[in-house]
């Protein structure tokens, strides 16, 4: 008896996004950044582009992390969880085409009041962006839409 082993490729497999916090800017009251968005494929891609207010469903988080004590510190702007989300659907306000190699730049500014257990000043932070797309159910024709889940770069910030 032999042994058979089938290997089995699928298609769009090398279709990726890669996402980068670049240009941070801290004041008094909040913390400001672009996250830069690349298609690293050499395919055209379309993804659905997670806002700030996401976070109240789960979608992107933006944790911080004490630096001296490794303590996480969460941005939530939302007065409560969002409930579920049913399918969404994808049109061009939502979502990003990227061709291969192409940039895109999100503006971000979070309130550090939004950010629990609030952060002390004079302390020193790591943060980094999450998008949790895996596993989405979204409405959508494309057939180039990536539902990958994507950790940024991490940064480091004084407060």
């Amino acid at each position: 008896m032999g042994l058979l082993v089938i290997n089995s490729i699928l298609f769009g497999q090398d279709k990726k996004l890669k996402i980068e916090i670049d240009d941070c800017l801290t004041t008094k009251n909040s913390i400001s950044f672009c996250l830069r968005i690349t298609n690293i494929s050499n395919q055209p891609i379309t993804t659905y582009l997670p806002k700030k207010n996401d976070i109240c469903y789960g979608l992107i988080k933006i944790p911080f992390i004490d630096l001296q004590n490794h303590k996480s510190h969460n941005f939530f702007p939302c007065t409560s969880y969002a409930a579920d989300l049913d399918c969404i659907t994808i049109d061009c306000k939502n979502s990003l085409f990227l061709k291969p190699n192409e940039k895109y730049n999100q503006d971000f500014k979070l309130l550090k009041k939004d950010v629990f257990p609030h952060l002390i000043k004079g302390k020193h932070y790591k943060f980094f962006v999450e998008w949790y797309l895996e596993g989405i159910c979204f409405k959508t024709d494309s057939k180039s839409l990536i539902q990958e889940n994507i950790k940024s770069n991490e940064i480091n910030i004084k407060i």
